[in-house]
């Protein structure tokens, strides 16, 4: 499980992305960049009456194969 602090502009674009992480293997490092650039691509619902800069965190899971 990898959380990625964001930031939303009103136009539902992800303007920051900052994953929390304390040292880790090489896989780790990856799954975190992984997350970090899924979490720059993600889009929400526009919304011009919301704050100019809303902030949250999303949840990845990734589950091996």
């Amino acid at each position: 499980m990898i959380e990625v602090s964001i930031v939303v502009d009103q136009k539902g674009r992800v303007i920051h992305a900052q994953v929390d992480q304390q040292g880790g293997s090489v896989n780790e490092i990856c799954l975190a960049e992984a997350a970090k650039n899924a979490a720059l691509r993600t889009r929400f619902n526009t919304d011009y009456k919301a704050a100019t800069r809303q902030a949250g965190t999303i949840t990845y899971h990734f589950i091996a194969q």
